[in-house]
């Protein structure tokens, strides 16, 4: 089977052509982790696109100010104060002009864009965070196909990866303390067992190290690296992308993509903290 695109090889990509690009990514599979019929309508159907949020803008922003200064200038527009009042509304005129020449950038004002400025500030003042991304190759991705499962094409872009493991750098609104919720909400485990997967087509070695850059979008903006550990990762990863493969083949072959899970009537399980505490 050919594909576009040289397999098992880490490749320059820019993100639009990356995300152009036919194949099963760590995305997809965490909406279909999340729900089968949610992957269906999303990317099978088409019509329930992604929604772009202030969050997801900032936080491409602040990977791009660590990582990628370069794509920096077509990304943000810092808002001058000429287009604006004295008290900060838009002025009129002056704003309807600046604003069209933008584009598609996010227009920043001064002190939002100081904050974003001290969330990358916190990362280089992280000692850990400075080790992984100067040692390391940044926003590098790679193609594979498993022939265990139908030969789907599976990719993954490394934020930052070498010979021997990788980072992901996630910003989060939580406090560093509670990302583990964060890490529980958006399903980062199965993200990261693909990117293990795809480290090890790269090197044809499971990775020794995996972490996760962690910067915080409240004040006062800190940095943290956390390395998930255990001696049975590589096992349970592996289990985990390997079930979710069978079953996502199984129901495209069927076209029933509804939720097993819910077939059954779902325990909800109650203590004192769900009546407020008392």
């Amino acid at each position: 089977m050919s594909y576009e695109y040289d397999l098992n090889t880490l490749l320059e990509l820019g993100n639009e052509e990356y995300h152009a690009a036919l194949a099963m990514s760590s995305t997809k599979l965490r909406d279909y982790a999340t729900s089968p019929l949610l992957f269906h309508h999303r990317y099978n159907l088409r019509d329930m696109p992604f929604e772009d949020s202030p969050a997801l803008r900032i936080g491409s922003i602040v990977d791009a100010l660590v990582l990628e200064q370069s794509a920096l200038d077509g990304m943000i527009a810092v808002i001058p104060s000429e287009v604006l009042n004295k008290d900060g509304h838009r002025k009129g005129g002056a704003w309807t002009e600046w604003a069209a020449q933008q584009g598609s950038k996010t227009m920043l004002k001064p002190e939002e864009w100081d904050d974003i400025r001290s969330m990358a500030d916190s990362v280089w003042a992280c000692p850990p965070a400075v080790t992984l991304i100067t040692a390391s190759q940044h926003q590098q991705a790679v193609f594979w196909q498993d022939d265990d499962h139908d030969g789907i094409i599976g990719k993954c872009k490394f934020d930052g990866v070498w010979d021997s493991g990788f980072f992901d750098l996630k910003t989060t609104s939580d406090s560093l303390p509670d990302f583990r919720h964060s890490v529980k909400r958006y399903n980062y485990m199965t993200q990261l067992a693909w990117y293990a997967i795809g480290f090890e087509r790269v090197f044809g070695a499971w990775p020794q190290w995996m972490s996760w850059i962690v910067v915080s979008k409240v004040k006062p903006y800190e940095c943290m690296v956390l390395e998930p550990s255990g001696d049975n990762i590589e096992k349970l990863a592996r289990q985990h992308i390997n079930n979710l493969l069978d079953r996502y083949i199984a129901q495209s072959e069927s076209g029933d993509w509804h939720n097993e899970k819910y077939s059954e009537v779902v325990s909800y399980p109650v203590d004192a903290y769900s009546f407020g505490g008392l």
